[in-house]
Formats: structure tokens, sequence, C-alpha cells
């Protein structure tokens, strides 16, 4: 279980009571009435909607461990929260502006019991494995009963699917020796990102980072690595790989290659042996962002990959098809060896 929360000092409902805040009345509304709020979350949807035949559901896209909707008056002090179980809760507030948060498998037992507390936790792609943490938020000023809406969650993490290599050497010696994949994986992949930034919807470099510059072995490999591939690729052909990747968002402005370790752009690295030795193709990612999905379309290898996994890959030497959009569904394909 997560454990973002283990550092609050929190008794739940006894200081959601102590916390209560009085809010302005509105006109027509009697002093301390209480009035129904009904709130959903969308987007939290169990239901694999894809339609390709070679899609299969990840336990952990789909998996929702605990999720609750968070009210916060506004002097951000915990008001009121809800256990959601799929289904909308219901809350009495008095008249007022309120803000409104979804968060979901975060592992938590007890509630932030301000807006702060709750903007100074964390998000970790470790935490991740057991499924992906999904946060939301809303304000609304509550005048009247039977009050109704949604609150939209997404997910802090990105999801990177590699989908076909082509080869199409041009020089006759390597068309006559194809290649073999060895491993497919990301490197420089951030591993972290905190409530404020995500809500705020600005990005602050993480301090946590998995596979700086190269592949180092770790507790997120089933998220960032996949190995031992041993894939036979002759020159003129096409592989699907279909490999599912996991990271965090990385908006870093500027690159850096090899050196001294700084922080710099995710890449999606194929680790290859081609004409007997080891060789990298690393294919940079300039951003990327939460709740997306990156599809690498297909990836055309042209030569000999570099010496290192962080080198410079020249533009010359690669072209790639990528498309963005909006993580919205389980689902994970099924490798293709």
């Amino acid at each position: 279980m997560k454990k973002f929360f283990s550092i609050l000092a929190l008794a739940g409902a006894v200081l959601v009571s102590c916390n209560k805040e009085m809010n302005p009345q509105q006109p027509g509304v009697n002093p301390g009435e209480k009035l129904e709020v009904i709130v959903g979350l969308s987007n939290v949807d169990l239901t694999v909607t894809e339609t390709k035949a070679d899609l299969t559901a990840s336990a952990a896209e789909k998996k929702v461990d605990d999720a609750y909707v968070l009210v916060y008056g506004s002097n951000g002090n915990l008001v009121d929260y809800k256990a959601w179980s799929g289904s909308s809760v219901k809350f009495a507030l008095e008249a007022g502006t309120y803000k409104f948060y979804a968060i979901i498998n975060t592992g938590a037992t007890s509630m932030p019991e301000t807006v702060s507390a709750l903007n100074a936790l964390k998000g970790t792609l470790k935490a991740d494995l057991s499924g992906f943490t999904m946060l939301g938020y809303t304000e609304k000023s509550i005048a009247t009963g039977n009050e109704t809406f949604s609150i939209t969650a997404k997910r802090l993490a990105t999801k990177v699917v590699f989908e076909n290599l082509v080869v199409n050497f041009s020089s006759s010696s390597l068309q006559a020796a194809g290649m073999t994949v060895n491993a497919v994986y990301l490197t420089n992949a951030a591993g972290e990102m905190s409530f404020a930034s995500y809500l705020g919807g600005s990005f602050s470099a993480p301090s946590l980072w998995y596979n700086k510059m190269k592949y180092e072995s770790g507790d997120c490999n089933s998220y960032l690595y996949a190995g031992n591939l041993n894939l036979q690729a002759a020159h003129g052909s096409t592989k699907a790989l279909n490999k599912t990747f996991y990271t965090y968002p990385n908006e870093t402005a500027s690159d850096s290659h090899n050196g001294s370790w700084s922080a710099r752009k995710t890449r999606l690295v194929i680790e290859a042996t081609v004409n007997g030795s080891k060789c990298y193709y690393p294919f940079t990612f300039d951003t990327l962002e939460s709740n997306k999905v990156y599809t690498v379309k297909s990836i055309t290898v042209t030569r000999k990959g570099v010496t290192n996994p962080d080198d410079v890959w020249n533009s010359d030497e690669v072209s790639g098809n990528v498309t963005v959009d909006d993580w919205t569904n389980g689902g994970e394909y099924t490798e293709e060896m």
C-alpha cells in the first residue's frame, strides 16, 4: 500500500468536525442550513473500451484500491470527505465556496487537513506499481441544494507505447548482417511528481530519476525495461515489438548528453547487436506530460547505432512517427515476438 499520508498525524473525521469552516451565507439560505451536494468521478472507468483485437487490459491501469472526494472551505481547511466506490457521494454543506478534490490510489488512511498539506504530497512511479495515482479538482460555489457535478480525475504518470521497428540499412554490409534487438527501455525517466505541480499545471524538475543516461536495474524495471528479447530483425523487415512503458512527466527545457548527470530529456532506447557489436538507438521525447499516451508507431533505423545510450542520434539517422493522446482507458499491447 502506498504511504503518501504516513507523515500526516490526522484523526480523520474528528479533525474534520473541529476544522469545519463557517462559509458566508447566500441570500435566501438560512444560517446553518445544510444543502445537499452530489459529487461523482469521471475518467475512473474500469472498463477497457479499446477496440483493437491485440489489446488486453493492464491490471495496474484498471486497479482502484482507494478513492476519496475531499471538500475544503475557502480558508483551505478540510470540511468533509467521503470514500468513493463507483457511485456518486453526497455531502451536506452550508452555502459558500468550496474546493473539491478527488484522490485515487494514494493509500490514504487519513486525509490532509489543509489544502497546503494535500499539495505537499507526491506521487511516485514506485507507488504506481500497485495502481496509478489519480487526482482531480474543481471549485464550486454552493448556493442552493441538489447541486450535482463530477470531478475529472487524471493520472500523474505518463504512458509510452513502442509499436514497430523498421530495419532499412543503407550499407550493403549491414543489410547482409541484419540486427538483433536485445532490449528496449526508457532512460532519464522521472520517478515522482508533487501534487502541487500537477494540480497547478506547472512542471518542476523531480529529484528522483531512473536509468540516468543508461539502464540500471531498479525497483521499477517492470515499467521501464523490456529485456532478453533476442529479436532477429533482417534488413527490409518490420518487427512488431508492442512494448508499453510508464514514467512520470518530463518537461525539462534543455537537453544534455553523457558527462555528469543533470536533468535531461527522456529517451526510448533500442539496445541492439549489429555486425557483432552492441549499439544503441536512443529516441528522445521533447516533452512528456501527465495522463498522456505517447505512441511511437514506428522507428526506422538506417545505420548502426551509437556507442552509448545517451549519445546524440542525429536526425538523419532516424525517422519516427509519434502520436499523443489523452490517457483515458486502460490497456496495453500484447507482446509479439
